[in-house]
């Protein structure tokens, strides 16, 4: 039984279980605040008719850096953390899908989950084009048949370039496997 999502969920994990990140807030702030550009755009609009091209592109450069500044700092002031709101919404929705393929689990064990490992192989879509494929495999804390706490490994599977991440349950983990090292004395 397969569930698809539109997100990662190594990287929910991560965003809500990670600290308040300036650097991280305002790439999110230029993807997603649109009144950033509008606002920088109408405060420069006079240089662009009263000024050089080079003079009024640097000053609409200028407004739009400070203006994310201010955005960032703002959200920092005041505790919102969009991202790990972000997060935390992605970490329900993920406990739905995994309900949905047999995983039973809530919140308060999700966002404990971990990430066992990655690979990466190529596959044929249905054109017959070859597409490179990235599995994870996600140690999920979860409930047993008894109500007692188990792990339960999920392989999340996505293809590169594309939106759709699927969800599966899966039998199998990334063993790790003992390596016979030298040293040299």
């Amino acid at each position: 039984m397969k569930q698809a999502i539109d997100f990662d969920f190594d990287e929910a994990i991560n965003n809500y279980n990670d600290k308040y990140n300036f650097i991280k807030q305002s790439k999110y702030d230029i993807k997603h605040n649109w009144l950033l550009y509008i606002h920088s755009i109408l405060f420069s609009l006079p240089d662009y008719f009263y000024s050089s091209v080079g003079k009024s592109i640097g000053s609409t450069l200028f407004i739009f850096g400070g203006a994310i500044v201010i955005s960032t700092s703002f959200c920092k002031y005041y505790k919102k953390d969009y991202i790990k709101d972000k997060g935390q919404e992605n970490l329900q929705k993920i406990c739905f899908a995994l309900k949905k393929i047999n995983v039973d689990t809530d919140f308060r064990l999700v966002k404990d989950s971990r990430l066992d490992g990655k690979k990466l192989r190529i596959r044929l879509n249905e054109r017959k084009i070859p597409q490179l494929v990235q599995s994870k495999y996600i140690i999920v804390p979860s409930y047993d048949y008894k109500g007692e706490e188990t792990e339960t490994s999920v392989l999340q599977e996505h293809a590169i370039f594309s939106k759709q991440y699927v969800l599966s349950k899966s039998r199998e983990s990334k063993q790790k496997k003992p390596v016979l090292s030298f040293s040299a004395a």
